[in-house]
């Protein structure tokens, strides 16, 4: 029998609890990605889900461990975090929205559309120092990461390179075969726990739906079902002298210390810029 996630989503408990679904569906993706390691495992908590939120499933889990079972109660988006894909519990009832609005005020998020209930309180979002849908600094330190590791290497390659990358995969989508319009993609996730890097080797054509789909996970995670193919892309690799860094250490040391730099000279201009004498 098929099954249409989406369209079985949402608890039967009418529309309330589907608007209520759709507003966390919406707005919890722009808090994932600002979260801390401690935040996440919280998340992932049955208990803690129970208390805070009063569902009955953990708010987020790990794609690769959601079962079968399991598998309708979570919507389908894959959320990639530091190379790992999560799924959000679409398990939400009306009773549970103002306990969530209440969350998404602690992270600094005042959405301005909630769903039939009393509007939170800006004064109390403004005392967090966030600005809902202000540009984190996070953009700044993960843009950092993805130009040093473009960096690496000394080889060198142009356009009719990537063609010849394409003609080894047949022209097709190197995760599933299908023709038609392809972009490029890291087969190892340009990110400073993947480590991958922009280099001939680690570049496959990629379908939209697959690019969608796969994230920032590594390409043998994400064909963990499709072995052939991941043989086919590292015999790429492999032809292109390519070794993935995965296992390097030293080199993800240094990129979690040029992350944190970028922070912390982002807060020290933040200071400086707002202690400026304003114009009259």
């Amino acid at each position: 029998m098929t099954i249409d996630i989406d369209a079985a989503d949402n608890p039967a408990n009418g529309d309330a609890t589907e608007k209520v679904g759709a507003f966390v569906r919406r707005t919890a993706p722009q808090v994932l990605y600002e979260l801390g390691s401690e935040d996440l495992l919280r998340l992932q908590d049955i208990n803690f889900s129970k208390r805070v939120f009063r569902i009955s499933f953990a708010f987020l889990k790990r794609a690769d461990l959601i079962d079968r079972k399991e598998n309708v109660r979570y919507w389908r988006d894959i959320h990639s975090i530091e190379g790992v894909g999560y799924r959000i519990t679409s398990q939400w009832v009306a009773r549970s929205l103002p306990l969530y609005q209440a969350w998404l005020e602690a992270q600094g998020i005042v959405p301005d559309d909630a769903p039939e209930t009393s509007a939170p309180s800006l004064r109390r979002a403004a005392r967090t120092g966030v600005r809902w849908r202000a540009m984190p600094v996070g953009v700044a330190q993960n843009a950092l990461v993805r130009h040093l590791l473009s960096t690496l290497g000394e080889d060198t390659f142009g356009k009719d390179d990537w063609r010849k990358a394409c003609a080894h995969f047949g022209d097709a989508c190197a995760y599933c075969g299908a023709t038609g319009k392809l972009v490029i993609d890291h087969a190892v996730p340009m990110n400073r726990t993947a480590l991958g890097e922009h280099r001939l080797g680690n570049l496959v054509p990629s379908c939209n739906a697959c690019n969608s789909k796969k994230g920032d996970l590594d390409h043998r995670t994400f064909l963990e079902d499709a072995p052939d193919r991941v043989t086919m892309i590292e015999a790429w690799m492999t032809a292109c002298d390519y070794r993935p860094r995965s296992d390097d250490d030293t080199l993800r040391s240094f990129l979690a210390l040029a992350h944190e730099e970028i922070g912390a000279l982002a807060n020290r201009w933040r200071d400086i810029l707002a202690n400026l004498p304003k114009p009259d």
